[in-house]
């Protein structure tokens, strides 16, 4: 491996990213509010920290995270935990701090500013892996994600302090049909074995076209932007066109405007007996001849690898220094904005309800009522009033007047006026 990743993940969503780690064997380290959430990760208990200030969680609000970390002595412990990160680690030079967050709890999306600025002093490169929301989720959670990017990008992304930020967009990976079952795990193990791979090859020589090396690696990563990585298996080389197609829509990320990359990187892994077949050849040219017209005027490494054990033709992508993603977000604005239009209409229905409370059972429950809308009284012209007693004589009906042999009319009860409800 070229560069020794410390992951650190904040929120339930991060920390699930930084366990993924863990599985190529990078350190991978915690935060969260939630005791049962850090219970549920397969990494060292003294690589978890619990931000006790709540009785388990934020209820996805993130203000409950920022007021409690306004208090310097909650800043400190958090400083000193991220510090414990890299504390054994005596060649500092390849060091590489991964933030993972999940931008839509309220634990992922309180923490992530803080933990930034804090890696960020102690004077190591720093990069951010942050996930969008799935199409179903609520406007909260849709919310909190773009509060949170927005002020990232903005005041971190834009200028390269953080960089790569790398977007995992769980509404485009559910395309994928991937079960629901271990969604969450195979896409983040997707992501993590990419930035792998990449992480890998760097370190390794190539007999063939070309290499990758750290250098290489770590001047793609520090572009700033937006970064997109994907992976494709080409299955017919010959068929150029399905293989333009595929590339420009390999990445874990859609609505991205790839054109707009500073930098790129692919890297050709295949069995030697592909890489010798003619039509591979002419495939893997192709394919780096469109990657040098996407970023073109840009940076560019490629690699390609004999893999001994590879059954397909695979090639792996990374495009770096994008464009904020304004089509992805305009996306979820609009879900926001109709997910709000939806609350104000149901609550004008409900508004608009009638009830009525059955007194025996104040006793033993309480209810909140709902606010009424104001009441008007009209003229009944159900019936016939006498004007002495108010007792209805007939009712009408529609066909013409009707003895009522109760002597009192159904819609007004005999008083001749009843209550209506603009």
């Amino acid at each position: 491996m070229t560069y020794k990743f410390v992951c650190v993940g904040a929120g339930e969503a991060g920390g699930r990213i930084a366990a993924s780690f863990q599985e190529f064997g990078y350190a991978a380290w915690a935060i969260n509010t939630a005791k049962p959430d850090l219970d549920g990760l397969n990494i060292p208990n003294e690589h978890k920290f619990l931000l006790n200030i709540s009785a388990g969680g934020t209820g996805k609000d993130p203000l409950v995270v920022k007021n409690a970390l306004a208090n310097p002595l909650e800043r400190d412990r958090i400083r000193q935990f991220l510090a414990l990160t890299i504390a054994k680690e005596a060649d500092k030079s390849l060091l590489y701090f991964l933030i993972c967050i999940g931008g839509g709890g309220g634990s992922g999306s309180g923490l992530a500013e803080v933990v930034i600025d804090l890696v960020l002093e102690l004077n190591l490169p720093v990069g951010l892996i942050f996930t969008l929301p799935a199409t179903e989720e609520d406007i909260i959670t849709k919310t909190n994600t773009v509060n949170t990017f927005q002020q990232i990008y903005n005041t971190k992304a834009i200028n390269g302090a953080v960089s790569p930020v790398i977007i995992i967009d769980n509404a485009y990976m559910n395309k994928m049909k991937i079960p629901i079952k271990d969604f969450y795990y195979i896409v983040n193990r997707r992501v993590v074995e990419n930035i792998h791979m990449f992480n890998s090859f760097s370190a390794q020589p190539s007999k063939y076209f070309s290499a990758v090396d750290t250098l290489d690696f770590g001047r793609l990563l520090s572009l700033g932007g937006i970064c997109g990585l994907g992976k494709m298996n080409i299955v017919d080389p010959l068929d150029l066109n399905k293989v333009k197609e595929k590339l420009h829509e390999s990445l874990f990320v859609q609505g991205v405007n790839i054109m707009s990359a500073k930098g790129a990187a692919v890297i050709i892994n295949a069995a030697e007996f592909m890489l010798s077949n003619e039509h591979i050849s002419n495939c893997i040219r192709f394919i780096f001849e469109e990657v040098s017209n996407i970023v073109s005027g840009g940076l560019v490494f490629r690699g390609v690898y004999e893999n001994l054990s590879a059954r397909e033709f695979e090639v792996y992508v990374m495009f770096n220094g994008m464009t904020y993603p304004q089509d992805r977000f305009n996306t979820i604005w609009e879900d926001i904005r109709k997910g709000h239009s939806t609350v104000k209409k149901k609550e004008r229905r409900i508004d608009e309800m009638s009830f009525d409370i059955d007194e025996s059972l104040m006793q033993t429950q309480s209810f909140q009522k709902i606010k009424r809308q104001p009441i008007k009284t009209i003229s009944c012209n159900n019936c016939r009033i006498n004007p002495m007693t108010k007792v209805s004589m007939n009712i009408w009906n529609g066909e013409g007047p009707m003895e009522f042999h109760s002597g009192y009319c159904p819609k007004c009860g005999g008083a001749g006026i009843y209550e209506y409800k603009e």
